[in-house]
């Protein structure tokens, strides 16, 4: 079974973002944009920078199950070179508050030992901080159940992991830019939902992709 449309026209560039409203706002961005698979509303947009360079904007859906499935099939069925991913992330570090965008340079999950299996993941060399990622799909249980990291991780999301490690498979690229949308300290800070959908840090770190690919 296709997630996306077998015969798409999918660019060797892709940015995935978890949410599809987010997707639809950023794709308004690219040239002679087209909407080239809607399979069970997971919309994917292909169109070009303003260096020409052709780019898809698409969704990985919620949790590393699903990115797993869009990423293996952009790499294996689409061949394609680099997956970027745009989301939002919780933080653990204090110098990183709402809004704030930042680059992951290393990915990991536990494992059933509670250490973790860590991967490094492809710089991009944005000139946003540099943090590490602990991937779960458990990471909003309250306070009292929190799955906690390792004290070396900066900040919490659901995909990046997962997306990495199928780059790994098919010998592709797979990066990440994440904006603090939880403070996941002191009295817990959230992102209103307008800023996670398309706010100016969203809109920043989509611009700045666009901009240097």
């Amino acid at each position: 079974m296709f997630h996306i449309e077998e015969k798409a026209d999918i660019a060797k560039i892709v940015i995935l973002s978890g949410d599809p409203k987010r997707v639809e706002f950023q794709a308004s961005s690219l040239i002679n944009v087209k909407l080239v698979s809607d399979i069970r509303s997971a919309k994917y947009y292909t169109g070009f920078n303003e260096k020409g360079t052709k780019i898809t904007i698409g969704t990985h859906g919620m949790g590393m199950p699903s990115a797993s499935i869009y990423s293996h099939e952009l790499f294996r069925n689409f061949d394609v070179d680099q997956i970027i991913r745009i989301g939002s992330c919780g933080s653990y570090d204090k110098n990183y508050t709402i809004g704030n965008i930042l680059e992951l340079e290393e990915t990991s999950i536990r494992r059933y030992d509670n250490n973790r299996n860590t991967i490094k993941v492809d710089p991009l060399n944005s000139g946003f901080p540099l943090v590490k990622n602990y991937c779960s799909n458990h990471i909003y249980e309250g306070n009292s159940g929190f799955e906690k990291p390792m004290s070396e991780v900066n900040v919490v999301s659901m995909e990046s992991y997962a997306i990495k490690k199928a780059a790994i498979i098919y010998g592709k690229k797979a990066s990440s830019l994440l904006v603090v949308s939880d403070e996941l300290f002191g009295n817990w800070g959230v992102m209103n939902d307008v800023d996670k959908e398309n706010g100016t840090s969203i809109k920043e770190a989509y611009k700045w992709v666009l901009n240097n690919f």
